[in-house]
Parts: structure tokens; C-alpha cells; sequence
């Protein structure tokens, strides 16, 4: 009989109303669009970070956790210019509060996709600045966010020491809602240390109360729990009954992420019943088995919608145990292997352990006796990582005691000896005292006479002394002016290359590529994109108005938005999505009647490749777009004109298709290349220069192209400074 991995199931709802989450609907997507306005018209104050971070946790709600993560950095870089900024008490104190926000909307970006070591550094940042403030209902709130991510890592002690916190606070603020959720945690932590009578006490405790406010989010939270801890209880009826009712609010409050869990923990009910069935009715078995895996499928389909990184592993994991159970070898084998690279990959240890032995007692089945050892021995070494973790903590805490109550001792012996020297030392300055006296007049009168005759050197040394710090004070303030400036574009370029696709993405959907990515200055107005959804494969190559900070900026600007068209606005065609991104960079950064009307946008190339038929739709912005087949390179023509602000009007972009063949290769490139100064003359490399270039090594591999291609470029340029910024991508189909 399988395990049940449950601890993802019930956590979700601790996020819920600790971080204030809502669904996804019409009237929120129509807030983001007034928020957006809003912001674009605000003046760089507290005001604007405040409607960023509203920004930032709709995009949460609605799964856009790049927006949201993009905003929120936003937010953070205009609070600390502000706060470097001569301030009040008061404006600096709200600025404190907003970067609290900003942490802990970061924290909840990085729960969400189940990135927990980052959510808890977000979220210790966020609770000591309450805690500097003083806001008691804002550190109980937060304490209960660390307490959840302790409960996500299983780390039982610290989320229920967490929680009883939360729950004395709350208690003392009379807020019965974080009342009933700190309860709700409490009981979580109990179900995962199989207590389910002692879990129920506190469960009914929060539903109790969420009853009694008419919340009807709390109730089925609440609902659902109970009948996880029934589930426990192999109570089976009235687990089915308690899930029933939370479905029933979920489906009315069109709460996805709530459907998914109970849909999983239906799954589970089914799935016992069927192994229970098994031997004595397996027609009956059979059609248990059949539901539970419907209800799996259902949950899994809503967890990957969402990115829930844990929960996909779970999910996989149990229709993987399922498949065991109906001697499904290779599709349970499948789906488990599959919950396994998700668990490595998250260090997600305790279902790490669980999705092991399954493995190892499906390759037993199968008679593979060495998988199934070296699964079983890899089960234990993750059970042992477990343990030894817990008791290095313990180890270390009680390390610290004891190196502290030493050093107590030691200083109150230490105090002790001191007391009886001072003593001893103060009868001996009485014994002195006259004489001190005495001698003090006599210096006294000497002093007169020498403080006199020094104060001319005296003023003199003043002065000199003056401007000695003014120039010291000049020499730090560039100084650290310059540290500033450095620190902020390093920043900027870890920003820059988070936001860049990265080669983990690209390798599992193209077999031989490249990506020559040299930017001119720390960080690049160049920016590469790919994206798969479906059978298509999306990519981008772009050059941003301007080099250096600017450039990078538009560049973020431009991948955020390309990421909400495909993914929230599911605009297909490539012309379609150059002209929305077109309006949306517009609308962002030249508004009707700006006092200053600004050019700024991007040359580009967007390109569609159908993976199965590999028909290629593009469409291009400036930049020429050239395909390779059997040696001759073919250009394809481009609409002359930018993303962006257009001198003479904003007619729309054109669409083209091309069918590729087997062995093609895809050239998108900026102008970086083509235009940089160098060679014997100190001319440009011309289009024309790069063309004969890619032509003559069209014929090699991928690798060497790229590494020929880089050569050639810092050949040519020699000791002359790179012009621009540089980006080819190379696409072998």
C-alpha cells in the first residue's frame, strides 16, 4: 500500500490568508489595467511604490509571477533612492512600511513556485522591519508566513513555536479571522505528525469561528482539512462529506487552486478504496481506480496551470503509485521518475524519500533488483539527510547555550574581582587626594601662561584642520558615489539575467542551438526570448533603444510584456503580437500629450516555429531575418519600422510563412555585429560582411559557428571599443 504525502494538500490555504489571496476574475484583470494607469501618471514617491505593490500582488493572484516579481523589484529600487534622500520621521517611516510590503510580496512570489529558502530570506527581511516599526498585527501576520515555510521544508518545531506566536498575538489584538487561521496552522502541524484527533480540536476551532464571521473562504478551507484528518482516521464517509461541502463553496467562489486540492485528496479516498476492493471485487476496484485517477489528472492539470512545483510533485508521485497498483509498470514508472526530477530539483526531501521507495518497490515488482536497491538505499540517504538536519540544529542550538552560560559565568567573576580592585583603589586616592590637589594649582597657574602664548598655532592649525576635512569629506562622498553607481548596475545585470531564458529552458525543446550574447557595457539593451506553448515554439531576438542601464531597462520592460501577451492574452500570430506590443510600449512610455514625446522602442525579430510540421511564422521590426539551407543563405524581407513611436504612422506589422526543412538553420541577429568599428581600415563590419561570414561556416556545427563567429567579431574589433550591444541566435531544425 502506497504512502500519502499530505503536507502540500492543506499549506496552500495558510498562504491564502496570510497573504490576502483572491482568484482570478474580469473585474481583477480591469483593477490591474486602472492600477497600471495609475502608476504611469504618479510622480517617483511613496505613492508609487504603494500602487506598485498592489500592482505586484494582483499579478500574484492572477499566477503572473514574473509581473509581479518585476514590479515589486520596481518598487524596492524607488524606495531606496527615496530613503537615501533627506527625509521626516514620518515620510521615512512609510517607507520602511512600503519595503516591508515589497519584501514580503517577493517572499510570497518565491512560496508560490516554491522556492523556500528565498521566500524565508524575503520574509525575515520583511518581519524585522515590523518589528523596528512596531506593527504588532503585521509581525503576527508575518511570523505566520515563516511558520508556513517551515511547515513547507517539515520542519514540524519551529512552524508550531511560529504559530503559537501568531496565535497569542492575534488573541491580544482580538482579531478572530487570524484567530481561526493560526489555529487551522496549529492543526496542520499535528496532521503531518499523525495526531488527527488533536488536529481535528483545532480545526473545528478556526471553522467555529469562520462560521460565526459568515467566511465562507475559511469554511471551506476548514472543510477540507477535517476531512483530511477523517481521511487519517480511515473515516472515509465523512472525509468524502467534509470535501463535498469545501467543493461546493470552491466551485461557487470559482477558487481553482482550492479545487485542485480537493480533487487530490478525492483521488486518495478513491485510490484506498480500490487497493482495498482489489482482491474481492475488482470490477468495483477497477472503477475506483478509474476515478481516483480522473480526480489526479484533474488536480494535476490546475497545479501546472498555476506553476505549484510541490504539488506537481505530489500529484505525479500518487498517479505513479496508482499505476503500481494496477501493475501499470511503465506508466507508473513514468510519472514517478518524473515526480522524482521535480522533487531533486526543488530539494523537496521528505516526498524526495516517499517518491524513492515507491520506485524501489515498483522496479521489486518488475524484478529489476538493482533500480530497486539503488532507490531503496537513496530512500534512506534522504531519510538520513532528514534526521541529520534536525539534529545539527539541536546540536547547534545547544552549543549556543552552553558557550553562553560559560561566558555569563565567566563575566560575573570577572565583575566580582573588578568590584573588589575598585575598592582597594579608591582608599588609595584618598590617601593621594591633597597632594592631587596641590599639585593641580600649581599646573594650573604653568598652564595659563603656556595656553596663552599657544593660542596664535592654535587658529592657525584650525583653519588647516578645516580644510583638511572638507577635502576628506569631498573625497568620500565621491567615493561612495561611485560604490553606488556600481552596486546598482551589478544589480541591474543579476535583474537583466534573470529575466534572459535560460539554456536549462532552451535545451528541452531545441536539440542544437546557440546564442551569442555580448553586451557593450554591464548590462544590454539586447535581449534574447523563447517560449513554448503547445506544439509552437516562440523566440525573439531584440535590440532596445539605448546601451547600459536604459537599454536594460527597456529590455525588462519588453520581456515582461511579451510574457503577459502569450501567456495571459494567448495572442497567437506574430504580427498580432508585434502590434500589441507595440500599443502596450507606447501607451507605457510616449502617452498622447507627454511633454516630452520620446522615440524609445525596439528593432526586433519574432518568430512562431511549429515543433511537428515545422512551418515558421515570423515577423520583423528593423532587423533582417535569414535562413540557411544546404549552404545559401536566403534573406527575408522585414517591415522598415520599429516597435515603438513611429515618425510618419503606426501601420501594421506584416506576417510571413516559411516552410523550413530538416537541417535549416534560423539566423536572427541585432545590428550589433554589422556595425561595429575595426579591421585595418576601422570600418564596419557591414550586413553584407556578416552575410559572407555566415555563409562561409553555415556548413559546420552550431558550437563551432558561435565560437567562429565570437573570433571573428573580437578580431575585427582589436583594440577599438565595442559600439553596441551583440545578439545571434542560431536555430538548427
Amino acid at each position: 500500500m502506497k504512502k500519502k504525502y499530505f503536507i502540500s494538500l492543506t499549506l496552500f490555504f495558510l498562504i491564502l490568508f496570510f497573504s490576502d489571496f483572491r482568484g482570478v476574475s474580469y473585474a481583477q484583470n480591469r483593477y490591474i489595467d486602472s492600477l497600471l494607469i495609475l502608476i504611469k501618471n504618479d510622480k517617483t514617491d511613496t505613492n508609487k511604490v504603494y500602487h506598485l505593490n498592489i500592482l505586484s500582488k494582483e499579478y500574484i493572484n492572477a499566477g503572473s509571477y514574473d509581473s509581479a516579481l518585476l514590479n515589486a523589484k520596481v518598487a524596492l529600487q524607488i524606495s531606496t533612492v527615496i530613503a537615501d534622500q533627506d527625509v521626516t520621521s514620518d515620510l521615512k517611516q512609510s517607507i520602511q512600511k512600503g519595503i516591508a510590503v515589497t519584501y514580503s510580496n517577493i517572499g510570497l512570489v518565491h512560496w508560490r513556485q516554491s522556492e523556500f529558502p528565498q521566500a524565508l530570506d524575503y520574509y525575515l527581511k520583511a518581519l524585522k522591519i515590523y518589528e523596528e516599526l512596531g506593527f504588532k498585527n503585521k509581525i503576527a501576520g508575518m511570523q505566520g508566513n515563516i511558520g508556513g515555510i517551515y511547515l513547507s521544508q517539515g520542519n514540524h518545531t519551529k512552524a508550531l513555536g511560529y504559530y503559537f506566536k501568531v496565535l497569542k498575538a492575534f488573541e491580544e489584538l482580538g482579531d478572530k479571522n487570524k484567530m481561526a487561521t493560526a489555529y487551522g496552522g496549529i492543526g496542520n502541524i499535528y496532521g503531518e505528525q499523525k495526531q488527527p484527533i488533536k488536529a481535528l480540536d483545532y480545526y473545528f476551532k478556526a471553522l467555529k469561528i469562520y462560521e460565526e464571521l459568515g467566511d465562507e473562504n475559511g469554511m471551506a478551507t476548514w472543510f477540507l482539512n477535517i476531512g483530511v484528518a477523517y481521511y487519517h482516521l480511515k473515516d472515509y464517509q465523512k472525509a468524502l462529506d467534509y470535501y463535498f461541502k469545501a467543493l461546493k463553496i470552491n466551485e461557487k467562489l470559482e477558487d481553482k487552486n482550492g479545487m485542485a486540492y480537493i480533487f487530490a485528496n478525492f483521488g486518495l479516498i478513491y485510490h484506498d478504496l480500490a487497493v482495498l476492493n482489489q482482491n474481492s471485487n475488482k470490477k468495483e476496484s477497477d472503477l475506483l481506480f478509474s476515478k481516483a485517477l480522473d480526480y489526479y489528472f484533474k488536480s494535476l492539470k490546475i497545479n501546472e496551470e498555476f506553476g505549484n512545483k510541490n504539488l506537481i510533485a505530489v500529484t505525479l508521485g500518487n498517479i505513479g503509485s496508482l499505476y503500481t497498483n494496477q501493475n501499470r509498470s511503465k506508466e507508473a514508472e513514468k510519472y514517478l521518475l518524473q515526480s522524482l526530477k521535480i522533487d531533486t530539483a526543488i530539494v523537496f526531501l521528505l516526498h524526495t524519500e516517499e517518491t524513492h521507495e515507491l520506485l524501489s518497490q515498483l522496479y521489486s515488482k518488475m524484478g529489476n533488483y538493482q533500480k530497486a536497491l539503488e532507490h531503496y538505499q537513496n530512500a534512506m540517504f534522504a531519510k538520513d539527510s532528514i534526521f541529520n538536519q534536525e539534529k545539527n540544529k539541536d546540536i547547534t542550538r545547544k552549543e549556543m547555550n552552553y558557550e553562553f552560560e560559560k561566558k555569563e559565568t565567566a563575566l560575573k567573576a570577572e565583575k566580582e574581582k573588578q568590584d573588589l580592585l575598585t575598592a582597594a583603589e579608591h582608599k588609595r586616592q584618598q590617601l593621594f587626594l591633597w597632594f592631587i590637589l596641590a599639585v593641580a594649582f600649581a599646573v594650573a597657574i604653568i598652564a595659563i601662561i603656556i595656553f596663552r602664548s599657544l593660542q596664535i598655532t592654535k587658529k592657525q592649525k584650525h583653519v588647516i584642520e578645516i580644510q583638511n576635512k572638507e577635502i576628506t569629506k569631498q573625497k568620500q562622498l565621491v567615493e561612495e558615489k561611485n560604490k553606488d553607481n556600481a552596486d546598482s548596475v551589478s544589480y541591474a545585470r543579476r535583474i537583466q539575467s534573470s529575466f534572459l531564458t535560460s539554456e536549462t529552458y532552451i535545451k528541452r525543446y531545441l536539440k542544437e542551438y546557440f546564442i551569442l550574447y555580448k553586451p557593450r557595457d554591464v548590462v544590454s539593451g539586447d535581449f534574447y526570448w523563447i517560449h513554448q506553448q503547445g506544439d509552437y515554439l516562440y523566440f525573439c531576438v531584440a535590440d532596445c533603444t539605448g546601451h547600459g542601464i536604459p537599454g536594460a531597462f527597456m529590455s525588462l520592460i519588453g520581456m515582461g510584456i511579451l510574457n503577459e501577451i502569450i501567456n495571459s492574452k494567448q495572442i497567437k500570430e506574430t504580427n498580432a503580437i508585434l502590434d500589441e506590443l507595440r500599443r502596450i510600449v507606447i501607451l507605457a512610455l510616449n502617452p498622447e500629450g507627454a511633454i516630452e514625446e520620446g522615440k524609445d522602442g525596439m528593432d526586433l525579430i519574432f518568430g512562431r516555429l511549429n515543433l511537428q510540421t515545422k512551418e515558421l511564422q515570423y515577423s520583423a521590426a528593423n532587423n533582417s531575418f535569414y535562413v540557411s539551407r544546404n549552404g545559401e543563405l536566403i534573406k527575408h524581407k522585414l517591415d522598415k519600422m520599429p516597435v515603438g513611436k513611429y515618425w510618419e504612422f503606426e501601420k501594421p506589422f506584416q506576417q510571413q510563412t516559411i516552410q523550413l526543412e530538416t537541417g535549416d538553420i534560423i539566423y536572427a541577429s541585432t545590428d550589433g555585429f554589422q556595425d561595429q568599428f575595426g579591421g585595418a581600415k576601422e570600418q564596419k563590419i557591414m550586413s553584407k560582411g556578416l552575410e559572407k561570414l555566415i555563409s562561409r561556416i553555415s556548413q559546420q556545427n552550431l558550437n563551432e559557428q558561435k565560437n567562429i563567429l565570437e573570433k571573428e567579431f573580437m578580431e575585427w574589433k582589436g583594440n577599438l571599443e565595442q559600439v553596441d550591444d551583440v545578439t545571434i541566435l542560431g536555430i538548427r531544425i
